[in-house]
């Protein structure tokens, strides 16, 4: 039989017949809440009936008016149709390991390496080509709530959690890392429109990205090109009696908290956020998703990767390759998804016995169908073999380059059940989406020098060890590492400092680059300062470059040819009386003003080395206007051996 039960703010109105009302087949009470401003209601099936009492059992009446609220506002977002699946699952337990007879393994051969790929300068051009032409964007997964890594009453998810206290990183996060990457692949590639990034966050910590990206100016990045969608997969955690867990319930936990524990299902909500969840731009509500929002933009390619990996970047050269090699094989052999593996870190503990310090889902023929399987997923025998300490099998980084379209419109993962903390939760696990679409894999270097080997627990009251390293370890490519985790409180700093080490040994990499392609333009007057800079240039490596002695000359050169960097003098030597001193600031003006101008994306070097009335005009100018890309110096500040490193750093928006 159904029934209606009314509460309001403080007190129950009682139950009542409701013969119209049901949940499907099964009988069920229509909750409605007399609020301050209106009435709204939610349909309990009759079998939950528990949940409106305290966890003491006391009756909804004589439980606080905030409890209440929380309760009916709990109850309104528990989808109950999945949550009696995962009932189901908890109370009815059934094998769902892989067995052997299902598996296949793929031969490791078959797996190219990315140092492989490098001596293949094609996928390189190709990748770096995409970027250009802007048909790259990123997803982020953002959405873990950092119950592992967050002090008590720090309600921050992980991805605003400082990294570390100390060194280079000092009070970086996870996110502001990952923006610094960002805006660096834009200055580094100039896509022709700014690169997209949506991340995929709880739809309770969502303001807490808006305002951290507000804080932060959006890091230096085009607002309306960074687009928040939700995981409102929530479902309530079981216990082991099935019935719907509290806070209070979670195994070690120092809360004796009422509220119902929810899980949202698991990276895997995302395949069906992508098709149909709504976006949020600047925090307002947008009826377009994430599919919609990239398509109209005309991407073609996505890179996803986890908040927590501080490896997973765009804006290096292994990057273009793996980007390259997913276009290449999506165009020869219909690819829909690349994913990247790597070998596990195999630690070697005081007495000399080597574990797998970390691990995640193999990539094996399931069915004839490759794919990526975890490790609980397997039975024994199968994870036995890929489990060899000597030669282990790479394993999934959970980056993923894929197309736009490549996520299919009502796919459907399957609901997994995993105990934590002693309470059972839904998994949907994306990865199971390799099984679905076609899906190909390469694998990508770690980079871990001597110095960093030490390896910090993987769990409380566990020991220190050491890396015990393999060739496929220590053979980058470039110094990159594209799996840098932190998964564990205590990984924070050697993760940190892993971070600095290989981003200054690409960096240095870089540099070189950029000296041997980037096209300089310096225009001065002064000929012992214009061509003794050109020298210095030139002897540390600086390959292309053309000098201006007058307005006139450097106004020829920029109509006639395409430069990344001009150093320009803001006085300038008028050739007639009729001209201004301020011929620089005028070229300037020239470039910044007019967007169809030829060099306008051209970064300056903006200086001056006179104290007068000219100088000041042109510092007025560059303080005044806030030119993209220009930096304002005195001459006698730029330090010779310092000139190079000053450059880059203009030229990589550093």
């Amino acid at each position: 039989m159904s029934s209606i039960l009314m509460v309001g703010q403080s007190r129950p109105t009682g139950l009542k017949k409701a013969p119209e009302i049901s949940f499907g087949r099964r009988p069920c009470h229509q909750i409605i809440w007399n609020g301050k401003q209106r009435q709204t209601s939610v349909l309990l099936p009759t079998d939950y009936t528990y949940l409106l009492q305290g966890r003491d059992g006391s009756p909804w009446h004589r439980m606080s008016a905030e409890w209440q609220q929380q309760r009916f506002t709990d109850l309104a977002k528990i989808p109950w149709d999945t949550t009696d699946t995962v009932r189901n699952l908890v109370g009815h337990p059934r094998s769902t390991k892989i067995r052997p007879e299902q598996v296949s393994f793929i031969d490791q051969a078959d797996i190219p390496t990315l140092t492989t790929l490098s001596t293949q300068g094609k996928h390189e051009q190709l990748g770096e080509l995409l970027i250009r032409s802007g048909r790259l964007a990123r997803i982020t997964v953002a959405g873990g709530e950092a119950a592992r890594f967050r002090n008590p009453g720090d309600l921050r998810p992980k991805a605003l959690i400082e990294i570390t206290d100390e060194g280079p990183l000092a009070n970086e996060t996870y996110l502001s890392i990952m923006a610094h990457d960002h805006l660096l692949t834009q200055q580094r590639f100039q896509p022709s429109s700014p690169i997209p990034w949506l991340l995929f966050v709880s739809a309770t910590m969502r303001q807490n990205f808006e305002d951290y990206f507000k804080q932060h100016d959006y890091f230096g990045l085009d607002p309306d090109s960074i687009a928040l969608f939700e995981n409102t997969a929530y479902v309530p955690k079981f216990r082991r009696d099935g019935r719907i867990a509290l806070i209070a319930d979670m195994d070690g936990g120092e809360t004796q908290e009422d509220r119902i524990a929810f899980y949202t299902s698991g990276h895997g909500a995302l395949v069906q956020a992508y098709r149909e969840n709504q976006i949020f731009i600047r925090g307002k509500r947008y009826d377009q998703t994430p599919h919609d929002f990239l398509a109209q933009r005309d991407v073609r390619q996505i890179f996803q990767s986890n908040i927590d990996n501080l490896g997973a970047r765009t804006s290096t050269r292994g990057y273009s390759i793996v980007l390259g090699y997913y276009a290449a094989k999506e165009e020869e052999s219909g690819v829909r998804m690349l994913v990247e593996l790597t070998r596990p870190l195999i630690g070697i503990r005081q007495d000399g016995t080597k574990f797998f310090w970390d691990e995640g889902g193999v990539a094996l023929n399931v069915d004839g169908v490759p794919t990526i399987v975890d490790g609980n997923a397997l039975a024994e025998s199968v994870l036995q073999q890929t489990r060899n300490p000597e030669k282990p099998f790479p394993f999934n980084t959970a980056n993923a380059t894929y197309g736009v379209e490549s996520i299919p419109a009502g796919a459907s993962l399957p609901d997994l059940i995993q105990v934590r903390n002693g309470l059972s939760q839904l998994d949907r696990n994306f990865w199971n989406l390799a099984g679905i679409i076609e899906t190909a894999f390469v694998e990508v270097p770690r980079h871990i020098p001597d110095r960093l080997g030490e390896l910090p627990p993987t769990k409380i009251n566990q020991p220190v060890s050491r890396l015990s390293p393999f060739a496929e370890t220590t053979g980058p490519i470039d110094g990159d590492n594209r799996f840098i985790p932190v998964k564990q409180w205590g990984h924070r700093r050697q993760a940190a400092s892993l971070f600095v080490y290989i981003t200054s040994y690409n960096h240095d990499l870089l540099l070189d680059r950029v000296k041997g392609t980037t096209k300089v333009l310096i225009v001065d007057d002064a000929n012992a300062f214009r061509e003794g800079t050109a020298d210095l240039l030139r002897a540390d490596g600086w390959t292309n470059i053309a000098t201006a002695a007058s307005r006139e000359e450097a106004l020829k050169l920029l109509a006639d040819q395409d430069f990344d960097l001009i150093m320009l003098d803001s006085i300038l030597e008028p050739e007639n009386q009729q001209q201004e001193m301020t011929g620089g600031v005028s070229i300037l003006r020239g470039l910044k003003d007019n967007p169809e101008a030829r060099n306008h994306n051209a970064r300056v070097l903006f200086w001056s080395g006179q104290e007068s009335v000219e100088a000041s005009k042109g510092l007025s100018v560059f303080q005044t206007q806030k030119y993209d890309g220009v930096e304002y110096v005195k001459k006698e500040s730029v330090i010779p051996n310092q000139l190079t490193d000053f450059l880059a750093k203009l030229l990589l928006g550093e």
